[in-house]
């Protein structure tokens, strides 16, 4: 080729040039080979990791039931009459004492459509 046909160069584009930078790579190289430990120690050694040891449950003693002898059971006092159903000395029926208000049992609920 001639320089009559190599084409002119373009003004305003710089030649890129190559730049070997070899401390650059292994610092990079250092950097992610630091993270990766890390992670690996976290995954693998860390609170419950892959080879951390789970702790064994430690032996419970549970009491056993020792045979006591127990008090003989007293017999429960005896019902007293209603004073509701006795008559009142004017001769007028008092009225009777009211059971208390049962729990109504409360509707159960039904899923929503």
């Amino acid at each position: 080729m001639t320089e009559e046909q190599r084409p002119a160069p373009r003004e305003g584009l710089e030649e890129l040039t190559y730049v070997d930078d070899r401390v650059s790579k292994l610092w990079v190289l250092l950097i992610i080979g630091v993270f990766a430990a890390i992670v690996a120690y976290g995954v693998l050694f860390g609170q419950a990791g892959l080879l951390t040891p789970q702790p064994t449950p430690s032996p419970t003693v549970s009491p056993t039931p020792v045979a006591s002898p127990s008090p003989p059971a007293s017999p429960s006092p005896a019902a007293s009459p209603s004073p509701g159903a006795s008559p009142t000395p004017d001769g007028s029926p008092t009225p009777a004492a009211s059971p208390s208000p049962q729990a109504s049992p409360s509707p159960q609920a039904s899923p929503s459509p």
